[in-house]
């Protein structure tokens, strides 16, 4: 499977991520830049989706080596998932975005039309969901309004944003590719979905 994104990114656009601080609402603290992972001419990883933990550890979602990877703040690589071909749970066939969310790390992996849940302190796979998925291209973590965790699957195919326990049971839909402002509806209709983030809880 090819993405226009894999010949597009050479380096790596994670720059300003590393030494990342924990934001606090009392001392905000601003990105700095410490370190570049990754090479302006030959590429050596084909980055598409990221995420950092509240300790300013980045993870990596290395869609043209079909791998996923975790970084320090420094920016030194603390481990790295994933064998070409082999479709057995810790591999990946394009991995397309990742999301953190309570020391686990859920993985977009949109080759194989699933997600799959690593450890994040270590990348050992731990489950993959059962649901499969026509085209599972971006992931987010959050909470909704009543504070339970949740993961939010985005699937441009479906024209969806699909809502699902950490487990991987399913909540509901958001969007139908249909103008409306009924149930699972938005004005105008969600076209080709890539990616998401949440400011706020979902209600």
């Amino acid at each position: 499977m090819q993405l226009p994104l894999k010949t597009a990114v050479a380096g790596v656009a994670l720059v300003a991520a590393f030494g990342v601080q924990p934001v606090s609402a009392s001392s905000p603290s601003p990105p700095a830049y410490v370190k570049t992972v990754g090479f302006s001419a030959h590429a050596t990883m084909y980055p598409s989706g990221v995420s950092v933990d509240a300790a300013g550890n980045v993870y990596l979602a290395d869609t043209g080596n079909d791998q996923v990877k975790a970084y320090n703040r420094s920016g030194t690589l603390l481990w790295n998932r994933g064998v070409a071909g082999s479709k057995g749970p810790g591999n990946f066939d394009t991995p397309r975005d990742v999301a953190y969310l309570n020391g686990k790390l859920y993985v977009a992996d949109l080759g194989f039309k699933r997600v799959q849940v690593l450890d994040a302190s270590t990348g050992a796979p731990l489950s993959v969901w059962t649901t499969s998925f026509p085209s599972v291209i971006g992931i987010s973590a959050g909470v909704d309004a009543s504070g339970n965790p949740i993961i939010l699957v985005t699937e441009d195919v479906l024209n969806q944003v699909r809502i699902f326990t950490p487990s991987g049971t399913f909540i509901r839909a958001v969007g139908s590719g249909v103008a409306g402002s009924g149930p699972g509806q938005c004005p105008g209709g969600i076209k080709d979905p890539c990616s998401l983030a949440r400011t706020s809880p979902l209600s």
